[in-house]
């Protein structure tokens, strides 16, 4: 008898959608999975949520990645961040060259969304673009009949992520999502907004633009989010501890220079 599986993995609303456009974009286009099942939940991937993860093995990529984990209670945990639109060779082609471009400008910003995504070209090997790793591989033979896309868990319900990745299967080009998306709000602050002064972040209820930066970057989702008003209160300093643990270092819940180079600025005190 096949052994039963209690799934806790959920779909999100925006993923339904963004289904729903891909198909729009493409004719041939047809769901063909969101929330793994049995066999995804055995070796792990984004269609599995973090709850239901087999563990955190050498090959089980999804559950190891920063922009992946979350702390106990946040509501990433539950759901799927991965989806598969099954299409023709003609459609899977188009697609996959859309995604190939992203894939190859390093300077795309886009990227920051997307773990990796598996399509076909039309003739040889499906392979599985990987812009975290920045490596190429062989994807199994079912990827020549669908592409396979998997969000970085840390904007599982970020509508900017959905709408970054709808821009690349649809064809919009850098330029045109750069320019509509010109004056929206970024998922994250601006890196350059720190800088003009001592940026260690160490006194109580410190307040201004660089810890408003910082909780920007630790924010967790859902229930869980904290807000980026600027004071680095209690709960700031929980969840820099939590990041820091998160990238190996002690959980001190002061912004030193190795979390700062994290977050993409360069100090020199």
């Amino acid at each position: 008898m096949e052994r039963m599986w209690t799934m806790t993995t959920l779909a999100t609303d925006k993923m339904k959608v963004l289904a729903r456009q891909w198909e729009a974009v493409y004719r041939s286009a047809v769901l063909s999975g969101i929330v793994g099942d049995a066999a995804h939940m055995r070796r792990g991937g984004y269609h599995v949520s973090l709850e239901d993860q087999p563990g955190k093995g050498p090959r089980n990529y999804s559950a190891v990645r920063l922009d992946d984990a979350a702390p106990p209670g946040d509501w990433s945990r539950e759901h799927s961040t991965a989806l598969d639109e099954s299409m023709s060779p003609a459609d899977m082609r188009l697609c996959t060259l859309r995604l190939i471009a992203i894939y190859n400008d390093k300077e795309d910003p886009r990227r920051q969304y997307i773990n990796a995504f598996n399509g076909w070209l039309g003739s040889g090997d499906a392979k599985r673009y990987d812009i975290v790793s920045g490596t190429v591989i062989w994807a199994s033979p079912d990827h020549k009949s669908h592409v396979h896309l998997s969000i970085r868990r840390r904007y599982w319900n970020d509508s900017s992520a959905y709408d970054a990745v709808y821009s690349a299967i649809s064809g919009e080009t850098k330029a045109q999502y750069i320019a509509r998306v010109r004056g929206v709000k970024p998922p994250l602050p601006s890196v350059h907004a720190p800088g003009t002064r001592d940026l260690r972040i160490a006194t109580p209820r410190m307040t201004g633009v660089d810890v408003r930066f910082v909780q920007r970057w630790v924010r967790g989702s859902a229930l869980n989010r904290i807000k980026d008003d600027g004071v680095y209160g209690p709960l700031t300093g929980v969840r820099v501890a939590w990041w820091q643990r998160q990238r190996g270092r002690t959980g001190t819940g002061v912004v030193a220079r190795a979390d700062w180079r994290d977050m993409g600025i360069r100090v020199k005190y």
